[in-house]
């Protein structure tokens, strides 16, 4: 996992390239477990979301969250 990187009081914007890189990981493991899943292996695209939530994407989520939290607030 890269470092988080987001500018909340210099100037009020997220790092895009950031910003980009979470949205892009959340989605290769989300589409990881739909591949899975279209094949019928209902209980292994389960196991592969929640693991990869918890030891990925679930980070980069919330990373994304805060950094989008801080522009609008």
């Amino acid at each position: 996992m890269g470092a988080e990187v987001y500018w909340y009081y210099t100037d009020y914007q997220p790092d895009l390239n950031s910003l980009i890189n979470d949205f892009n990981d959340i989605y290769q493991d989300i589409k990881r477990g739909l591949i899975i899943y279209d094949q019928a292996y209902f209980i292994k695209a389960l196991w592969e979301w929640r693991f990869h939530f918890k030891i990925h994407w679930g980070t980069h989520l919330v990373g994304a969250q805060r950094a989008i939290h801080n522009y609008f607030s």
